[in-house]
């Protein structure tokens, strides 16, 4: 009877752990991370009666948590991605609706600036158009100035909430550490032994941490669980937590990092979050705030600096010259503040960034090289392989048939220079012309020149020389021979024009009894056979720049004679480090390499670094935004209507009394600095003084095909600039300057001709005659002028950004869709991570989640099997009742 009484009392216990099992699973049904729970039975061992073997009842093995590995785990990396998701896209589309709110947009902003310059235009004197500009202007400076702001303040909001996130994660850290304790204290147990309800504790605040950061656990085999994230990056060791800091970061203090401390130093850990809650907040302030910041800084630049340089060329109402619409982004607090040194750099090294000029059109077409004052002769280099390349095309080398007309050099003429430089035109996109070569001789001492004192281009002179007029007559009888023709100023000072270019060569084999040039010995001396070469005139016929690379100085050019394009003005951050030999810069943060050098100064993507001031230490390193804080300073700087410089400073009329249909126009002012494009170069200061043009000009037709220009500074008729200039009356551009070959007679000489440009541009259309005059000079009645304020509106369609690709609209449109694709992407990427999520959810509960149904069926059968194995202890009781009766009978 024991053993039918023990086998109903073991079904008892087991229907009795199995009710408390459901029980559980039933009270817990909606605790959050509670996985359900079975009670686990085992057959007790047979009993051997007589032949055979009866069995023993039930036994209880313990309660085992239903979990799947596999399920747990993608459980927690989706719940990381979601977070991720939901954290970039809560921002990223705040960042979508600020930019598309159209009391903020950049574009109807620059419209409206556009539509009242034309305003202006249209009623250039009249003050109610200006101070509307003047209202628009400032606007625009306001919507700049509040995205900035709003952007900015994404900054704090996502340090706060990254140190609120670290400070969450040590909370859960500290609670995991202290669950793997309590588990570690209940010794060794089999997973049927297991503490259940740790267990999913722990797997909840696993679930919760994975909210924040991508996590990875190792089983430490004593049922605590060590706890990772990154690429290894530990948060708990067993019982030890690790606990996360925050600190500002060293470069930029915009940032706020993530950082550990391993008892010396602390370690920046931020890379390690790339995913959860925190990867997303980091993913925004490292990719998409600077993007914007610096997409705004970067079209604020460009209004900037082409408005400033258009405006600067005009003239306002009071009869001055233009000065600044808007900051100038080179001003030097604004060249320091685009870079921030490592707070823990040892050196004192200070750095500036100034932004190259953005330009709007090919203003200086006109590139030449520098001629030469009188050199020997065999010294002039030629072309060759490698020695000039323009706009990216290797001009071939000069050979025979080039010149044909220089007696001397020809492989190095300006003739030949621009031969071979125009066989590839349609290469290069560039003309070249051999201009006028000019040789000033100084002062002659008269005396008879006979065979051998004077060869000129291989012809004798000879002549009495006995006055300035009798050389001059003598020289220019021989120019259809030697191709050139010789002026004089009446004091007996000496010009030698060759009007196609060709070099002109001046040799002596015989000393002259008397007669002599200051520049060229002919009474004393060894032989001597001397040349001088022209310069070479580049113009663009494709509207684009002049590039100019290879070893151009052998030849008389210059590497970046005319400005180079900066519409290349990037969006990038940099870094630049310095190791104790070489300077370093990379693109920042991804820390792609530009370019390394032993000095500190890089000029790339449109901007210029140089070091200011201090000395740069081994390991120092420099965080460079050119564009960052742009939006931010930018500021309208006028509020008199009366200073809109919408006209011109220099007018051009022609005279009267001219009999010919010639016309003069003003097409540009290009400077008004008053600063050398380059040493062949003298700009004439052209707007020295606020009411006169200095110096004024006066342009007389010789004959219809022959002009002079003159400096009347002093009174009429003046002082000639530069060689008689010839005109093409067929042609529609007949530009006056820059005129070449300009003498230069400053003591003690010799000096090169020069190249004279006064900062402006005027072209002659028509037939002029002789005796045809027209002057050119200062502005000082502009009432009613607009030429300038259409130079200014045509910036609404001038391609200033993205290699001279883009205007500025079309930059800011790019930027607004960008922004709102990737928010149109993330919405997406967070709908799919949520079905994901959703999904893998759905396939955690049906395994692990309590199922209330399957459990009031599970009810109802321990219930049955409680009341049946309490049967059979009841009939047990019975029959050893009975027995007992038996016996005691």
């Amino acid at each position: 009877m024991s053993d039918l009484l023990s086998i109903g009392t073991s079904g008892l216990l087991a229907a009795q752990k199995g009710l408390d099992t459901i029980a559980n699973n039933i009270a817990n049904a909606s605790t959050p991370g509670y996985n359900r729970q079975v009670s686990l039975f085992d057959t007790l061992p047979s009993v051997k009666i007589g032949s055979g073997y009866a069995g023993s009842g039930v036994g209880i093995i313990g309660t085992e948590r239903i979990v799947d590995s596999f399920i747990v785990q993608s459980l927690r990396e989706q719940q990381t991605n979601l977070s991720e998701a939901i954290s970039y896209n809560d921002i990223l589309s705040q960042l979508d609706n600020l930019l598309a709110d159209p009391g903020l947009g950049i574009s109807d902003g620059l419209n409206l600036v556009f539509n009242s310059l034309q305003s202006i235009n249209n009623s250039p004197s009249t003050l109610p158009e200006r101070q509307m500009f003047i209202a628009q202007a400032q606007i625009l400076q306001n919507r700049f100035n509040q995205l900035s702001k709003n952007i900015t303040s994404q900054y704090q909001t996502i340090n706060a909430e990254i140190v609120e996130n670290v400070n969450t994660i040590n909370n859960l850290v500290t609670q995991i550490a202290d669950i793997n304790m309590k588990i570690q204290n209940l010794g060794q147990l089999s997973f049927t032994s297991a503490p259940n309800e740790l267990l999913d504790q722990r797997e909840n605040l696993l679930l919760t941490l994975s909210e924040y950061v991508g996590v990875s656990t190792t089983d430490q085999g004593d049922g605590s669980v060590n706890v990772f994230i990154g690429n290894g990056q530990t948060l708990v060791i067993g019982t030890k937590p690790t606990y996360l800091m925050t600190q500002p970061n060293a470069l930029d203090s915009m940032k706020t990092d993530i950082v550990v401390s391993d008892g010396t130093a602390f370690q920046n850990i931020s890379n390690s979050f790339v995913s959860g809650k925190t990867g997303g907040l980091l993913n925004i302030r490292e990719n998409v705030l600077p993007q914007a910041l610096n997409s705004l800084g970067r079209i604020a630049i460009a209004i900037g600096l082409t408005f400033n340089a258009q405006h600067n060329e005009g003239i306002d109402l009071n009869g001055n010259l233009g000065t600044d619409l808007f900051n100038d982004p080179n001003t030097f607090t604004a060249k320091l503040n685009r870079v921030t040194a490592n707070v823990n750099n040892k050196g004192t090294g200070v750095f500036s960034v100034s932004i190259d000029p953005i330009a709007t059109k090919a203003e200086d077409p006109d590139v030449f090289s520098s001629a030469t004052t009188l050199v020997n002769a065999g010294t002039l280099n030629p072309l060759t392989f490698g020695t000039l390349i323009i706009n990216n095309v290797s001009i071939r080398p000069t050979v025979v048939g080039d010149d044909t007309v220089s007696t001397t050099d020809a492989l190095g003429s300006a003739i030949a220079i621009a031969k071979a430089i125009n066989s590839q035109s349609a290469a290069h996109g560039v003309q070249a012309s051999a201009q006028p070569n000019v040789v000033y001789l100084g002062k002659f001492t008269t005396g008879a020149l006979a065979a051998g004192n004077l060869t000129l281009n291989g012809i004798n002179v000879i002549s009495t020389g006995v006055d300035e007029q009798t050389l001059l007559q003598d020289i220019n009888a021989l120019s259809a021979q030697t191709g050139v023709i010789a002026t004089g100023d009446g004091n007996l000072n000496i010009t030698l024009v060759a009007q196609d270019g060709r070099n002109i060569e001046l040799a002596k084999t015989v000393n002259s009894a008397a007669a002599n040039f200051s520049y060229f010995t002919m009474n004393a001396g060894a032989a001597s056979n001397m040349v001088a070469k022209a310069s070479v005139e580049l113009t663009t016929t494709t509207s684009e720049f002049i590039k100019i690379s290879g070893n151009p100085a052998s030849v008389g050019f210059t590497a970046g004679t005319t400005p180079v394009p900066n519409g290349s003005l990037s969006i990038k951050d940099y870094i630049l480090s310095y190791d104790g030999s070489l300077y370093t810069l990379r693109y920042y943060p991804d820390l792609t390499i530009i370019g390394q050098s032993a000095t500190p100064n890089f000029a790339v993507d449109g901007f210029n670094l140089t070091i200011e001031s201090g000395t740069v230490a081994a390991n120092d390193s420099f965080i460079i935004r050119p564009t960052r804080f742009a939006a931010r300073d930018f500021d309208f700087l006028i509020t008199d209507p009366m200073m809109l410089a919408v006209a011109m400073p220099v007018k051009a009329d022609a005279d009267l009394a001219n009999k010919g249909t010639g016309s003069i126009t003003v097409t540009d002012i290009t400077d008004t600095s008053g600063t050398p494009i380059g040493n062949q170069y003298k700009l004439g200061n052209a707007f020295s003084k606020s009411d006169s043009l200095t110096p004024p000009i006066s342009v007389v037709f010789v004959t219809p095909t022959l002009f002079r220009v003159f400096d009347i500074s002093a009174g009429l008729p003046g002082k000639q600039l530069g060689p008689d200039q010839t005109y093409d009356p067929t042609s529609l551009k007949n530009a006056i300057f820059p005129i070449s070959g300009v003498v230069d007679t400053t003591p003690p000489g010799p000096n090169v001709p020069y190249v004279f440009d006064p900062g402006y541009r005027i072209t002659i259309e028509g037939i002029p005659q002789a005796g045809d005059v027209f002057t050119i000079s200062y502005n000082s009645q502009s009432e009613g002028d607009n030429r300038n304020g259409l130079l200014l509106s045509a910036l609404q369609f001038a391609k200033t950004l993205l290699n001279n690709t883009s205007t500025f609209q079309d930059v800011y449109t790019q930027f607004v869709g960008g922004m709102g694709s990737q928010a149109s992407q993330a919405e997406i990427n967070l709908d799919s991570r949520q079905s994901l999520m959703d999904s893998i959810q759905s396939r955690r509960n049906e395994i692990s989640g309590v199922n209330l149904d399957e459990e009031a069926a599970n009810l109802l059968k321990y219930e049955q099997a409680y009341q049946a194995t309490a049967q059979v202890i009841v009939i047990a009781k019975g029959v050893f009742d009975s027995l007992i009766q038996a016996i005691g009978g």
